[in-house]
């Protein structure tokens, strides 16, 4: 056996409780998912993660997304994986085992192989990973098994690397967000260690599954961010929620339930096949699947996808090189637009908001608003896009964001960096910075002009900023909820409260460095120059002719 240290002993056995303990149960229940055909009571399919307890997953519900996503997303052979986890100095192989993925696509055994790690093999594996020899080591570790009478019907696939730093990084993470009870804490703990373990080489593919290394590039390289930020911003902005995400394909559909009370704090993921096979029959809509599954799982919203169009935007997305260049993005926006287009068809939302239903759209054409999802402009629309961003931007700029509570304080900011129309950095200050912009924003009662000065106080640190932001962040959660709200016959007057939220929003908690004038053009402007700026925008959006532009002119905003 392997002699091991007090920090070694310690975290192997927390990653054992809850990260191996967990990971054996799934494969186990693959395994009988199979022998069973699928037939396995739900109390023996659902699996409740000790390490984040408000998640419920039904292991059939991730055996159709497995099958279904898995050879498309990471273009590997096959996934059967040769784990190791390396000792606290990199050097010598501490942990090994073998998930075996059987034809179907999914794994079904899960072998241990601690009593080998003693073993040559082990010694030329640690040699060839301190080497960095990897193509040498994924053959040698490939002959072995296949040399190994109990282990030679394994092809293996794909060799999984993990410093032992891995686990103790995400049991310190862990441990911070009250043992995985804080919904907000456990998001912004597991990306700061996400980032940490990548940008320290802790986790590491032989070969490098499809679309990893944009992702491990965005994460490590763009992002520079003070994580308390995330949490903030995910304390202030998320609403109240009950809605689910229902993804359909030609041989099953299933439903992702989501729940958050804001007053609490608590969220819950819930799973259940079960249900969702009662729901699902064979040529079902996209729209009749959303919205039968939406009422037996009790959602008070549901989002419904097309599996297949889900699973191309997917492929699409890892395909394309970080960071997008304006070229790729006007590709993006593209297919974006283009998708919006197919409503019901790709996706649906449910219950229905009345902006989509025929009685919306007949009043609607009787004032003048004539608007149909089949006849939106996708062909023009990202060109203007693109054109009117690299005009208002250009092709290398900052730009700086302050987030503000509702009294106006700061709370954080973040710069963003663009050059050569690709984003090239988004990042958080220092303390002292921080500590120079809060009071900034204490002492200078008018938010827009402490806006104008915090931008000024970072030029000498950072160049120069083209523009600079402020809004107050409880006002964002605000609107979410109100938009979720816009449904039912009662959509025109929550629509025309909407609006005045909106004016409200934009005059008093949203402020502009240069300045733009925006509260006494919303002050100013009348309705029927905000009914001709509506109709102007409809016969933009979906080829509308004829379209009647308000005189903006007279207002002296142009």
């Amino acid at each position: 056996m392997v002699n091991l240290s007090d920090y070694e002993k310690e975290t192997l056995a927390w990653g054992s409780r809850y990260v191996k303990k967990p990971w054996a149960d799934m494969i186990e229940i693959f395994k009988k998912l199979g022998e069973a055909k699928g037939e396995l009571p739900i109390e023996e399919r659902r699996v409740i993660l000790e390490v984040l307890p408000w998640v419920e997953i039904d292991m059939k519900s991730i055996l159709h997304l497995v099958t279904f996503l898995l050879y498309d997303i990471l273009k590997i052979p096959n996934a059967s994986m040769f784990t190791i986890i390396l000792g606290e100095n990199g050097k010598r192989i501490i942990w090994a085992s073998i998930e075996h993925e059987t034809d179907d696509g999914v794994y079904k055994d899960f072998i241990m192989l601690k009593d080998r790690i003693d073993e040559e093999w082990a010694k030329k594996a640690a040699e060839l990973i301190d080497a960095r020899r990897d193509d040498e080591l994924f053959e040698y570790l490939q002959q072995w098994v296949y040399k190994q009478e109990d282990l030679k019907h394994i092809e293996l696939g794909i060799i999984n690397i993990v410093g032992i730093q891995f686990f103790s990084e995400f049991r310190k993470a862990w441990e911070e967000s009250e043992r995985g009870q804080n919904f907000e804490k456990v998001i912004v703990n597991v990306l700061e260690t996400v980032k940490n373990v990548i940008s320290n080489d802790w986790i590491k593919f032989i070969p490098t599954p499809y679309g990893l290394p944009q992702i491990f590039n965005l994460i490590d390289n763009k992002f520079d961010l003070d994580f308390q930020f995330l949490r903030n911003t995910i304390k202030a902005v998320l609403p109240n929620l009950s809605i689910g995400i229902a993804i359909l394909t030609d041989n099953w559909g299933t439903f992702v339930k989501i729940r958050h009370q804001r007053k609490t704090g608590k969220m819950n993921i819930e799973m259940n096949q079960d249900k969702a096979d009662k729901v699902f029959k064979r040529g079902i809509k996209l729209q009749k699947f959303t919205n039968k599954i939406r009422k037996k799982f009790k959602a008070r919203d549901a989002i419904g996808l097309d599996g297949f169009a889900l699973k191309k935007l997917i492929v699409k997305v890892l395909k394309a090189p970080s960071p997008w260049d304006i070229g790729k993005l006007d590709k993006g926006m593209g297919m974006m637009f283009s998708g919006i287009r197919e409503y019901k068809k790709y996706w649906f939302y449910s219950p229905e908001p009345s902006f989509f239903k025929r009685y919306m759209r007949w009043i609607a054409r009787r004032v003048g608003f004539d608007y149909d999802l089949n006849r939106f402009s996708n062909w023009w629309l990202e060109e203007l896009f693109i054109f009117g961003f690299l005009n208002v931007f250009g092709i290398q700029f900052k730009i700086v964001f302050f987030i503000l509570d509702e009294k106006g304080k700061l709370e954080t900011a973040l710069l963003v960096h663009f050059d050569n129309g690709r984003l090239q950095k988004i990042e958080s200050f220092s303390k002292e910075t921080t500590k120079k912009l809060k009071k900034i924003f204490t002492e200078e009662k008018n938010k827009t002009e402490a806006v104008s000065q915090a931008r000024f106080e970072l030029w000498g640190e950072y160049g120069w900023i083209k523009y600079a932001m402020g809004m107050k962040m409880p006002l964002i959660r605000e609107m979410i909820e109100r938009v979720l709200k816009l449904r039912g016959i009662f959509m025109v007057f929550r629509g025309l409260s909407f609006y005045y939220f909106i004016r409200k929003f934009i005059g008093d908690n949203f402020y502009l460095s240069p300045r733009l004038p925006l509260k006494a053009f919303l002050k100013d402007i009348g309705l029927r120059d905000l009914m001709k700026l509506g109709k102007a925008i409809m016969g933009l959006l979906f080829d509308l002719p004829n379209v009647e532009y308000p005189n903006l002119l007279k207002l002296g905003y142009t």
